[in-house]
């Protein structure tokens, strides 16, 4: 099935070679969620999903009368060892799930506490894009993506020279803290946004997007930190071509994609055209969540 992109560009902002274009919805949204960090502050929880815990699934309860987003490679922190998520999720209204998540924290296997909290930053796309190859013909394969994610965690770490003890990639996130801050302050959140479109200056490509501007909006920060931090490596060179993010968006509205059950609500969608790679979730036929990379 072709996707039907219901979104439309604003203008674009770069930065130090940085473009990040504010994406906009062209349709009123229907479906109805809360963001992960939202839930977890009204009673949602993460958890492994028994006392010896297994690497790549947790446990979620969604005790609240709300569905629930839990957005591709958003990170949390804590339990056995940290995890981002393999794929975006919309928990029903209280259900408990079992969902797919890799580790981002190889040298840990100890609990620091009973429940996940939400990091700050999500996963880099260049790591989300990786892990997004992996498992592009069985999105919920336990631990199919494993060794990528530790790769990715690992090669950024070293190129950007930071140690940590337990191989942690939001020790990556703290180590340039300063620079990320420095950065963010030319990436505004703008009223009425519902994603964003990433550009590097060595042409590595991210688009977000939820169907909700008030759920982009938590999102905003977290995703930003997670461009930003690929953008330290490739800072004040030259900028994407307008045309070269307009064929990026015309090719997502012309992909055809594999739509299969998702472990939540709605479907999964899965899309690969020529270097791009996305995916996404259809629920009642409105698109509610869609991410895509190219290299």
């Amino acid at each position: 099935m072709p996707i039907d992109l219901p979104l439309q560009l604003g203008e674009p902002v770069v930065h130090r070679g940085i473009t990040i274009v504010p994406v906009f919805p062209r349709l009123s949204p229907t479906a109805a969620y809360l963001t992960l960090d939202e839930a977890l502050d009204l009673g949602l929880l993460i958890g492994e999903i028994n006392e010896h815990g297994s690497v790549p699934e947790l446990l979620v309860r969604n005790p609240l009368g709300h569905s629930v987003l839990l957005y591709d490679g958003e990170e949390l922190v804590g339990a056995k060892q940290n995890r981002i998520l393999n794929v975006s999720v919309l928990v029903g209204a209280g259900v408990d799930s079992r969902i797919p998540v890799s580790c981002v924290e190889q040298g840990r296997w100890r609990r620091h506490s009973r429940t996940f909290t939400a990091a700050p930053h999500a996963a880099n796309p260049d790591l989300r894009r990786r892990k997004a190859l992996r498992l592009e013909h069985d999105s919920l394969a336990l631990g199919l993506a494993q060794d990528e994610v530790w790769q990715a965690v690992g090669d950024q770490a070293r190129r950007m020279g930071v140690h940590s003890p337990t191989g942690a990639a939001s020790d990556t996130f703290a180590a340039r803290h300063d620079d990320l801050e420095e950065l963010r302050g030319a990436f505004p959140l703008e009223p009425g946004q519902s994603g964003a479109l990433l550009a590097l200056p060595g042409g590595g490509l991210c688009l977000d997007y939820v169907s909700r501007p008030e759920a982009y909006a938590r999102l905003h920060r977290k995703l930003l930190q997670g461009y930003l931090l690929d953008g330290i490596e490739s800072l004040d060179g030259a900028a994407v071509s307008g045309d070269r993010l307009s064929r990026f968006v015309r090719e997502l509205a012309g992909a055809k994609a594999i739509e299969q059950p998702s472990i939540g609500l709605g479907d999964d969608l899965r899309l690969r055209i020529a270097d791009t790679v996305g995916s996404g979730l259809l629920l009642d036929g409105e698109l509610v969540q869609l991410s895509a990379y190219a290299a």
